[in-house]
């Protein structure tokens, strides 16, 4: 709830059991799902009195809860019957590749969160703040289109649901004018609208480019890595120096301690000496090599520049026909 008692988010849950006397309650949730976490697996009973009080039996553990009555729950909106089917895992796959992207920053509410923007023929999952842009697209047929922001606080309730739901294949979304609503198995989730309009991210995708450079995944993200352990804190860059048909990946931080390595990469154009943030750069790369969706690993990824200016576009290769995944991010001064 906001400071006005309006619905922000909603998670909502059906589950079959035994009802001798139907009625309803309203229970502080926060000590009561730690508590039943640690009980064992067994039959829980659950008996009401007075429509407040609640006591929870399971084997030899009780607990008294003092409770408020229905009429004082807020009231949500329904799930509107025009709905539309995606499929889990292609949500699953592009949620775990943007999260990390998605910016932070109660003065920019328009960007705390991700797109969602399913058309005729894709599934396009969109993070993006001032420094980058990070796109996740599956091609597949749909019955409707829709285009919506979801909130990070979304993002990870919707990611949590698909893991506590993993034979469900499929995800029902459905909006209205106030609400995003999302149903996987027993499971429904709801959010308020984000208001204002998502950044235009196709205006900063450069059309044409120098030069690119052709990485294997692995190898990259370990020198990524082990450069940021000696990058300035402050700002986390690396550089890039291009050889022949190498790359030098070094950082140094204010206490003069540095590190440098070489490794071989194929170049084509001109690929300008430039530096990088590296957390962007892994917490791209990261979920190809870690998460379990990617099947098979990709392991090329390609980066394509103009200059040490303007920004770069960063894209994974060898991944299953209609997937793409690429990031578009801007340089930082060395």
């Amino acid at each position: 709830l906001d400071n006005a008692m309006r619905v922000q988010m909603a998670n909502g849950t059906d589950q079959s059991m035994t009802v001798r006397e139907s009625g309803a309650v309203c229970l502080p949730i926060a000590g009561l799902a730690s508590w039943l976490n640690l009980l064992p697996e067994t039959l829980v009973s659950i008996a009401t009195k007075d429509g407040r009080k609640v006591e929870i039996v399971s084997g030899d553990s009780t607990v008294k809860i003092e409770g408020i009555s229905r009429e004082n729950f807020p009231i949500l909106s329904a799930m509107p019957s025009s709905t539309l089917t995606l499929s889990t895992s292609v949500l699953r796959r592009a949620l775990g590749c943007v999260e990390k992207a998605v910016f932070v920053e109660e003065s920019r509410y328009t960007i705390n969160g991700c797109l969602l923007d399913v058309t005729s023929q894709a599934v396009i999952l969109v993070a993006a703040d001032s420094h980058k842009v990070h796109s996740s697209s599956t091609i597949t047929e749909n019955s409707q289109q829709l285009s919506m922001m979801i909130s990070l606080q979304g993002i990870r309730h919707l990611r949590a649901m698909l893991d506590t739901e993993p034979l469900c294949e499929s995800v029902t979304v459905a909006e209205n004018n106030d609400d995003l609503f999302f149903k996987i198995g027993q499971r429904q989730y709801q959010e308020k609208k984000s208001t204002g309009q998502f950044p235009n991210y196709k205006a900063v995708v450069p059309g044409k480019f120098a030069g690119a450079a052709k990485f294997e995944v692995g190898p990259l993200l370990a020198a990524l890595e082990r450069a940021r352990l000696f990058a300035d804190s402050r700002t986390n860059c690396v550089r890039f120096k291009f050889g022949d048909a190498s790359v030098m990946i070094s950082s140094g931080n204010e206490y003069d301690k540095t590190e440098s390595e070489i490794f071989p990469c194929a170049i084509t154009g001109t690929c300008p000496a430039s530096g990088w943030n590296s957390s962007y750069l892994i917490d791209f790369l990261r979920p190809f090599t870690e998460q379990p969706w990617f099947q098979p690993k990709p392991e090329y990824v390609m980066a394509q520049f103009n200059d040490s200016e303007n920004p770069a576009k960063w894209s994974v290769l060898g991944q299953p026909d209609g997937e793409d995944d690429f990031m578009i991010v801007m340089p930082m001064r060395v």
